[in-house]
Parts: structure tokens; sequence; C-alpha cells
């Protein structure tokens, strides 16, 4: 067997590796306008407009892999609050600025419920045990005289406001995991890891470290996945997700409320249900103007599957008004309604799955075309069933 090398830097190059995951996490999470930024400010930035505009936000994020706890003279915070209390870091530009470690608190460490303090409670913790270890001649207890001799009480109070320790996050091959259920579960099971790889690449490349700067953002990071899903999913293609979790704005949905849909479903006194169909609508069409537009996808799929949901449609219906009466017309139509917007969808293209909100948005694109004839209220047929 080989022997070690003497100066063996495995386990600081973990601290590199943890760093890179963290980065990977947060760019799942942008929106647009949204950057990160690793290194140039910190371990990891993340950041609206690129720090012109410093908002609510903006973060900074310190990582740390110890398997020690994290006590009161530990180097990791002390380290870490020495970098913030420098005058060439701008502290205002940001909102929160976060220790993320793996250790955790210890036990009988003064930082227990750290998070839940105000600044100047954290500034007396502090001077408590900056006077607890007066006459230590350690290195960390040199940081700290340095920070209380050279940073003023006002300054050290605003920093520790935003200052927030995440404790006791996960090793680092349980953040690989985590990660991996997060990122790539739309990816086949047989090139999950590949996917991740890739991702953790493409951190490296020079589209991302290039003029003194090593900035992910929200567009590059979205077509780099949108491009890697598509190779991995093996002739598949996922179905773009965009809108699937937002809404449109209250000024939309007034305007929306005018909408012949929306009358169709007021016809059979179902109002509680407006709301919804009017944010299925809405997705709908920004996910057919927007992300099918970018994507050139052919019209004619749309009409496919529209003529695919008429067909359906219409013999549901015919069955649905010879089966109700005058007195329960109300309550069938309901029920008609409910039964159209519970069902599975029919396949798009080659997506591998249509969701739901499209299938029913899309019902309501037809119901808002008057040539298309699609109806909420049965139409009761005469006590003979003629």
């Amino acid at each position: 067997m080989k022997k070690k090398l003497p100066q063996n830097a495995t386990s600081s190059k973990k601290g590199h590796v943890y760093e890179f995951y963290i980065v990977l996490d947060k760019a799942n999470d942008l929106i647009k306008g949204q950057s990160i930024f690793i290194e140039k400010y910190g371990d990891v930035t993340l950041t609206d407009n690129k720090l012109v505009d410093f908002s609510k936000n903006n973060l900074q994020i310190e990582s740390k892999d110890y398997k020690d706890d994290l006590t009161d003279m530990h180097k990791n915070f002390w380290n870490t609050l020495i970098n913030w209390v420098r005058s060439d870091f701008k502290q205002d530009n940001y909102c929160w600025l976060i220790l993320f470690t793996t250790q955790k608190i210890g036990l009988k460490s003064k930082f227990m419920g750290w998070n839940d303090k105000s600044g100047n409670d954290k500034y007396e913790i502090l001077k408590e045990i900056k006077n607890d270890n007066a006459g230590s001649t350690s290195k960390v207890n040199r940081i700290i005289n340095e920070i209380f001799s050279n940073t003023s009480e006002e300054t050290i109070k605003a920093i520790l406001n935003k200052y927030i320790i995440v404790d006791s996050s996960p090793c680092l091959s349980e953040y690989y995991q985590t990660l991996k259920d997060k990122i790539a579960k739309n990816i086949p099971e047989p090139s999950k890891d590949d996917y991740m790889s890739a991702l953790l690449g493409f951190l490296l490349t020079p589209e991302t470290v290039e003029n003194n700067k090593w900035e992910i953002t929200y567009e590059n990071y979205s077509l780099r996945c949108e491009r890697l899903a598509e190779e991995f999913c093996s002739g598949t293609k996922i179905f773009p997700g965009t809108y699937f979790r937002q809404k449109p704005s209250k000024e939309g949905k007034v305007q929306f409320s005018e909408y012949l849909f929306v009358k169709k479903i007021k016809d059979i006194e179902y109002d509680v249900v407006v709301s919804e169909a009017i944010t299925q609508y809405w997705q709908t069409m920004m996910t057919i103007e927007d992300d099918f537009k970018k994507r050139n996808f052919p019209k004619t799929h749309i009409d496919v599957f529209q003529t695919e949901l008429v067909n359906r449609y219409g013999p549901k219906y015919r069955k649905a008004s010879r089966d109700t009466t005058g007195a329960k017309i109300v309550k069938d139509s309901q029920d008609f309604y409910d039964d159209i917007m519970g069902e599975q969808p029919p396949t798009l293209a080659n997506f591998n799955d249509t969701p739901i909100f499209f299938k029913n948005g899309m019902y309501h694109a037809l119901a808002d075309d008057e040539n298309k004839n699609i109806l909420w209220k049965l139409e009761r047929k005469n006590e003979q069933g003629n």
C-alpha cells in the first residue's frame, strides 16, 4: 500500500466540494434576475440584480465542513465573523449573513438559540465569551480581541443582527443524495448521477468563470438544466414547468373574470372554482405563449391535443345530460365539471407527462371559444327521453 503524502489536502478540499453543493442547491431555487457569485464576495453570494439594488433576497453564505462541535471558541465562528467585520466587506449589501456548517452547536455553548436572539443580545454573548477567555493566548482569542478593538460596537451589532447559523447541516454524502432527489427527480434513475456530475461540471466551465467573476445566473443555469434533461431523458421530454406554481396578478384575475369561460362556470352556480379555473387558464396560455414559443413547439401538436379533449368531452356531456333532471341540473352540472377537471390528461406530443393544469386550462380555452360549444351546464331532456 502506498504511503499517504505528508501534506494530504483531501480533507480541506472536501470543503470546496461542499461549497459547490450549496451553489447547486441555491441555483435550483433561483428566480429571474438573480445570480450566484462564487468566491467573489465570500464563499457563496446570492443576489438580485448583481448587487446593484440590494433586496431582501441578497444572502452571503460561508460554508464549512467540520466534524467537531461548534463551541464558543471554535475558529469557524470567529473566522467567519472577522471576515464580515473587515472594512472592505460591504455588509450593508446583504439582508442575511449565513454560516452554513456541518457542525452541531455544543450543548454547553452560548450559541444555543443563536438565531432567535437580537443583535444586541448576540453582542452581549460575544462579550461574555471574550471576558471568559481574557487570559488566553490562543489564535482564536487574538481574533476576538482584533474584532472588538478594530470594529465599532454599532457595526458589530448590525452584522450580528444578520448573522445566522445553519448548524447540523448534512454531511457530504447525505447532502449529495438530498440534492440528487431534489434536482434530478425527473431524470431516469440510471442517469441521475451522470446528470448531477454534468451540473457540477457546469459550475467550472469558462462560461461561469470569466472576466474576474464566477457567476451562475438564472438564465444560464435554467438553459443548462433544460439541455441536460433532454439529453439524459433518452428521447422523452419533460413538460416545461415555468408557470406551474405561478399565478396571475390581481389585475389579471379581474380581467379574466369577464371571459366567456368564466361566465359558463357561473351558469352552473359554481363560483368556488372560478379562481382556480382562471389560474389554470393563465398558466396554460403562458406556457403556450412563452415556453412553447422558445422551443419552437409546433402548433399542430396543440391542435391535436384540443381535438382529443373535444372528442372526450362530447360523449360524456351527452350521457350526463341524459341522466339529469330539472330538479338537480345544477348539482349534476357541477359534478360533470368536476369529473372533466379530474380526468387524467391525454399525451401531448412526445412529452413524458402532461400536467392536469394544462389539460384543464386548455378546456377553459376551448370553453372561451364560441365556435367550440364547450358547455358545463347540462342540457335537460324531456320526460320521454327524446
